[in-house]
């Protein structure tokens, strides 16, 4: 699967950290009803444990925008 310059997959995923077996996956997507973002952040731990951020973003935000959204939910999950 292709990844561009900051680690992002084509389809919006980014996996990110790993601290004591724990990963945590973002993900961004744009909605086909009214174009807005979406941004996610879910941390998985050794044991499957899950927690997670998800959050529709205003209009007008751009993809750039939505990634920093789900990269800082993610840092947030990993502390």
């Amino acid at each position: 699967m292709k990844v561009d310059a900051d680690g992002w997959q084509a389809d919006g995923s980014k996996w990110i950290g790993q601290r004591d077996g724990e990963y945590v996956l973002l993900i961004v997507r744009q909605s086909q009803v009214d174009g807005r973002w979406s941004a996610q952040a879910h941390r998985i731990g050794s044991d499957f444990s899950q927690k997670e951020f998800s959050g529709l973003l205003p209009g007008g935000v751009s993809l750039t925008e939505a990634k920093a959204v789900a990269e800082q939910a993610g840092e947030r999950l990993l502390d």
